[in-house]
């Protein structure tokens, strides 16, 4: 009887410990969905004014576009500041949408689209009328009627996902709202069964424990063995206590440990996204600058490299917003695993056209690593392309090997001129690369950004070695 009584206090105790975590957890759920509510609210009201202020952007562009195909003398007009505040409007709404969007939504993925089109089809027209501006007066009213269904068409789409998200918003303060009021009513229920079910039964065990050692002492002889049997109850139970504590500061260094490993997962891996990210970005700005070059020399409708290099930059952007969208959300892309450096190494080589009088050869045996091995591929490819554009008539023997947590790889008899366009592209502004050099320099930058580095040398025989030690 003593014995179970006991075990049921050391349970009853153990049942405290694990309803006091519970309570702490469920405050840590409800503070975090009220950080959130209160963040939906600010972007929801950054919405509203985004869209006030496109309104009254798309208002003032229609006026100018009118007023230029009413214009008797031809005069030439710039629209270039409006359409490019219209765009750049466009695309804040767009991020803000995405934003509110707290679960897939295929209704808000179809509103953002039909607002992008409304967007093409207006900044077609306004075109027209800025580079054609006789057959613009000529059809002044046709192009007045098409302004105004555009504007409208437009203003709906705006309107709608407006509307689409602010109801996802309303729907996910609800969802706060029924969290926070679940959360007080099982914190009464659980308050409530601690005082029904523990703390009033371990009164009454206590209380009957009580009872029992008054009887159990009455029955000693002698007040020396009831002191014995208290002492050796108290060494019992300090041991025990030292046992349990040492557990649990083993576990907690352990917790640490892996929190502090997670979390620097996720941020290199949020770093990468954002850097791969930017570079796209700053690339897109040299393709624009390319544009407006193309623009001023010859007229839009006979120059064809025009449109090309239009649906470049449409694209281009697409992609930026998918590598920004991609880092905010912290998705994986890395694909970790083992590698055999030689068939990596084969597989590159491949894949690439070389010219007959440049030879690659592996001049040892190569390891297996364990790495990124997509971002193995893409770092190593722009480099053998531009040592074989720098190279005539040679043999460029490579090679590897690890050291400790780093895989050091070196390209041997490389000529005076891979050096000479290596440092040339180090000294290059960003803005002048071509797309082979801009490959080069975002390798070179994944590589310094992942803890490694790469440098040029000379060996013994005056030859240039090139070496990437790249960690894994």
């Amino acid at each position: 009887m003593f014995d179970n009584q006991t075990k049921y206090l050391d349970h009853a105790a153990t049942i405290r410990i694990i309803i006091g975590i519970l309570f702490l957890s469920i405050l840590i759920v409800d503070s975090t969905l009220i950080y959130q509510n209160h963040k939906v609210s600010g972007i929801e009201t950054h919405l509203m004014n985004s869209v006030q202020s496109q309104t009254i952007t798309l208002n003032t562009l229609c006026d100018e576009v009118e007023k230029a195909a009413e214009d008797t003398l031809y005069q030439v007009v710039e629209f270039s500041p409006l359409i490019n505040d219209f765009t750049a409007n466009t695309v804040v709404l767009l991020d803000i949408g995405s934003q509110l969007e707290y679960r897939k939504s295929t209704s808000i993925d179809e509103l953002k689209q039909g607002l992008e089109m409304s967007q093409t089809e207006l900044l077609s027209l306004v075109n027209v009328v800025q580079n054609k501006r006789i057959e613009a007066f000529i059809n002044k009213a046709l192009i007045k009627s098409r302004l105004n269904k555009l504007s409208d068409k437009y203003r709906s789409s705006l309107n709608q996902i407006q509307t689409a998200s602010i109801q996802n918003s309303s729907s996910f303060h609800d969802l706060t709202f029924a969290v926070l009021i679940g959360s007080i009513g099982l914190m009464v229920l659980l308050a409530a069964g601690v005082h029904f079910l523990l703390f009033l039964p371990v009164t009454s065990v206590n209380k009957d424990l009580t009872e029992k050692i008054n009887i159990d002492l009455d029955v000693k002889q002698t007040h020396e063995e009831k002191i014995k049997i208290v002492a050796d109850k108290e060494a019992q139970t300090k041991s025990l206590l030292k046992v349990k504590s040492a557990q649990v500061l083993k576990l907690q260094e352990s917790l640490e440990l892996a929190i502090a490993y997670s979390n620097k997962t996720h941020q290199d891996k949020n770093l990468i996204y954002f850097n791969i990210a930017n570079d796209l970005s700053e690339y897109i700005k040299v393709m624009v600058l390319q544009q407006k070059i193309i623009e001023n020399q010859t007229p839009l409708d006979r120059n064809e490299n025009w449109v090309t290099l239009t649906n470049t930059i449409t694209q281009l952007n697409s992609m930026a917003g998918n590598y920004f969208n991609q880092a905010k959300n912290g998705q994986n892309l890395q694909q970790h695993g083992e590698v055999y450096l030689t068939q990596l190494m084969s597989e590159i080589l491949i894949s690439m056209k070389l010219v007959d009088n440049v030879v690659f050869e592996q001049v040892s045996d190569m390891p297996t690593i364990h790495t990124d091995i997509n971002l193995l591929k893409r770092v190593l490819k722009p480099y053998f392309k531009l040592m074989a554009q720098n190279s005539k008539n040679i043999t460029i023997n490579y090679l590897a090997k690890v050291d400790s947590a780093f895989c050091e790889i070196k390209f041997l008899g490389l000529q005076p001129e891979f050096k000479k366009q290596l440092t040339l592209l180090d000294e290059k502004d960003l803005v002048n690369f071509s797309f082979e050099e801009f490959k080069v320099h975002m390798a070179n930058k994944a590589i310094v950004e992942r803890g490694g580095k790469y440098w040029m040398q000379e060996d013994v025989g005056k030859k240039n070695v090139f070496t990437i030690y790249w960690p894994l």
